[in-house]
């Protein structure tokens, strides 16, 4: 397996001295999976999306990692607000350009990414979680990382990005 995105992640982390825990776990590519396999509270798994935007020019594409509730959806209108640009400039990355803008494979995507340090929004559902869970590079690892190292480790901010429930 191409431990590429793991271990640009697990540097990225250790350089900047952030203190953090890898779970491995058996290879999990969905939501449900990932309820399936491991034990771990659901209020504390964030399933992170990954969006493009401009704000005047499309050439200039930039990227935002935003992290939710498993169940919910993203509030584009409430992002586009937060990133400064308008809703139309405002698009889910299709899954074969993820692993060109971020470096990490689609289904193992996390809060912090391998490459550059794109605007990481979290619903402000987590703001008051202890022990957050994420997405590690690899569809077997997961990151567990308390709220303050997440903090120190990325440019994040809580925000309300997410609405209503997937039906």
């Amino acid at each position: 397996m191409n431990n590429t995105s793991f271990d640009k992640i697990n540097q990225k982390l250790n350089l900047r001295n952030i203190v953090y825990e890898i779970l491995e776990h058996s290879p999990v590519f969905t939501m449900e999976d990932v309820f399936k396999t491991l034990n771990i509270p659901s209020s504390s798994q964030i399933k992170t999306l990954v969006l493009s935007y401009f704000k005047d020019n499309p050439e200039n594409k930039c990227i935002a990692i935003c992290g939710i509730s498993a169940t919910a959806r993203l509030d584009y209108k409430a992002i586009a607000g937060v990133v400064g640009t308008s809703r139309s400039k405002l698009k889910m990355v299709d899954i074969d350009e993820t692993f060109d803008l971020i470096g990490m494979p689609y289904g193992a995507i996390g809060l912090v990414v391998p490459v550059g340090d794109p605007v990481v929004l979290v619903s402000n559902k987590f703001q008051n979680i202890d022990y957050l869970y994420f997405g590690a590079g690899r569809n077997d690892r997961t990151i567990k990382i308390s709220r303050q190292e997440l903090l120190k480790a990325v440019n994040l901010t809580f925000c309300e990005i997410e609405k209503g429930l997937l039906q």
